[in-house]
């Protein structure tokens, strides 16, 4: 789920909750992906990580964050690297895992190789598809 901040996590948190008790279903089960596309949720990344025990993974998307600070999104990526670094940061200091963004050029398996590559370089631990 998209989120820009903790208050996100710990309202869906709270909704699972009571859905999972109503429900007679194991309470803290149903586990969480925090998908952060925007400068607010960037900024914001480890107060969402850590928000939650539900929580097991950071995912990134380039495709709105770009839009969101206003540059379009290069091929090298130069522009993410910060975001990316962050993202990654925050998620191994909660101990949950990164998922990097999806390449969106899927023609392109020599850059999918590279850029997978680089991504796992920084710490991600996996992409989107």
């Amino acid at each position: 789920f998209k989120t820009n901040g903790a208050e996100d996590v710990l309202r869906l948190d709270r909704l699972l909750e009571e859905t999972e008790d109503e429900n007679n279903i194991t309470v803290g089960v149903t586990k969480l992906f925090p998908l952060i596309e925007s400068a607010e949720g960037v900024v914001n990344a480890y107060e969402i990580a850590k928000a939650s025990k539900r929580n097991v993974m950071l995912t990134f998307g380039a495709e709105d964050f770009t839009a969101d600070i206003g540059v379009k999104k290069s091929k090298e990526g130069k522009e993410l690297f910060f975001a990316k670094e962050h993202i990654v940061l925050a998620a191994k200091a909660v101990e949950i895992q990164a998922s990097d963004t999806v390449y969106s050029d899927f023609e392109d398996i020599e850059g999918l190789i590279k850029d997978t590559e680089i991504s796992k370089s920084i710490g991600f631990d996996g992409r989107g598809v």
